[in-house]
């Protein structure tokens, strides 16, 4: 099993460092050249390092999780159970990501009180989405580009982040950069947007399919 670990690392760390040019590249060439990269070389390799400790770090256990099931169940019937680990990482993973990893890339406050949270508010009720906190995400330091999205398990409390995202179950993120640039009005179209994903359950729907995919 150590050989196993060794040799997954050994191949997947080089194959990382070969990407790196390649983002280098997108963020510093293509991204700068339109006008959207906010990022410094700094924060770039910061990230990349940042990345590379997690895999190392959350990687390495659930690698020799996935090899013990297999090792125990055999090679008949591992399958049924690699399924069942790996759905639970995926929930457990749902969960802790917005409070645990998710802050070591970006800083999250609470949505201040005013028109954007209003309306926002009101979507919310209009659709019966179970909003639980509005949180602003600092996207400005990396790239211009808008955005926002909810996350978290699609049976409890939502949460929505206006750029990267944060606590609780399920969220929504709205990234600085839309609010700057953004009229409330606007805000709330890019908002109805993400909505109508759960609305339709669509990242509900893509997580199921993805399970059933997994034997």
């Amino acid at each position: 099993m150590t050989h196993s670990v060794l040799f997954y690392f050994a191949s997947q760390f080089p194959l990382s460092f070969l990407q790196v040019p390649w983002s280098f590249y997108q963020t510093f060439v293509i991204e700068e050249k339109f006008g959207f990269n906010k990022q410094t070389p700094t924060l770039f390799f910061k990230d990349f390092a940042i990345t590379q400790g997690l895999l190392a770090v959350i990687g390495t256990p659930l690698l020799v999780a996935f090899l013990k099931i297999i090792d125990y169940f055999g090679k008949k019937t591992f399958a049924f159970y690699v399924m069942l680990f790996m759905v639970t990482v995926q929930v457990v993973m749902i969960t802790v990501y917005p409070v645990l990893i998710q802050p070591l890339f970006n800083k999250l406050e609470p949505l201040q009180e005013g028109e954007v949270k209003i309306k926002t508010e009101e979507l919310a009720r209009k659709l019966k989405f179970p909003l639980g906190k509005l949180w602003v995400i600092d996207g400005s330091k990396r790239s211009a580009h808008s955005n926002a999205y909810f996350y978290g398990l699609p049976f409890l409390t939502k949460q929505i982040v206006f750029t990267p995202r944060r606590r609780s179950a399920d969220g929504k993120v709205i990234y600085d950069t839309l609010i700057a640039s953004s009229e409330p009005m606007e805000v709330v179209a890019v908002l109805a947007h993400e909505l109508g994903h759960w609305v339709n359950w669509d990242t509900s729907r893509q997580l199921l399919i993805g399970e059933v995919c997994l034997p």
